[in-house]
């Protein structure tokens, strides 16, 4: 994520999609950025996750949306 005064940071995801394990479990959670984990057992949309994240610059403050996501180059 790329925030409007420059700054960037990322939202990872850990996962287990281990075969033959118990079930599918995701955790998202921010690099560079202000923010939650969030843990969740079925896949999610950006625009849900960007809510239960809550990611925000933390050079200026400003929270990010999905308008801020950018492709890792």
């Amino acid at each position: 994520m790329i925030c409007e005064c420059g700054h960037s940071g990322h939202i990872k995801l850990k996962e287990n999609d281990t075969p033959y394990s118990v079930g599918f479990w995701g955790e998202y959670s921010v690099e560079n950025l202000t923010g939650v984990a969030y843990v969740t057992e079925s896949s999610r949309s950006w625009t849900e996750l960007i809510k239960k994240i809550n990611p925000g610059c933390p050079v200026c403050g400003r929270k990010l949306t999905e308008k801020n996501i950018q492709p890792d180059k």
